[in-house]
């Protein structure tokens, strides 16, 4: 069986919610906005993106669903599964630059 070799701290609840962060903004979307087409509390959703919790699998998924990305950009920041267009507008914000290098 093959397993993926990775760091720990890349799915951490802080980067996890840097990731949500980078996704919302690159939609254009507030954090109610965000968390209403997902049906989720404005403040479980400021806590996930503050990286005080992840959010539960079921609300991930309900994410993925919604916008287009996958479990591995949540979870792992892995864009090469993004729809393009989407992955550039991320990519595009200043403080994504940092996050997604190498």
């Amino acid at each position: 069986m093959r397993t993926m070799n990775y760091a720990p701290e890349i799915a951490s609840a802080e980067n996890v919610g840097k990731r949500l962060r980078f996704l919302r903004r690159a939609l254009g979307l507030s954090q109610a906005e965000f968390s209403a087409r997902i049906v989720q509390g404005r403040t479980a959703y400021n806590n996930w993106e503050k990286g005080f919790r992840r959010p539960t699998i079921e609300a991930t998924i309900a994410i993925c669903n919604e916008f287009g990305v996958d479990l591995d950009y949540i979870y792992l920041g892995r864009l090469d599964r993004t729809p393009f267009a989407l992955a550039k507008a991320i990519l595009a914000l200043p403080e994504a630059d940092s996050h997604f290098q190498g």
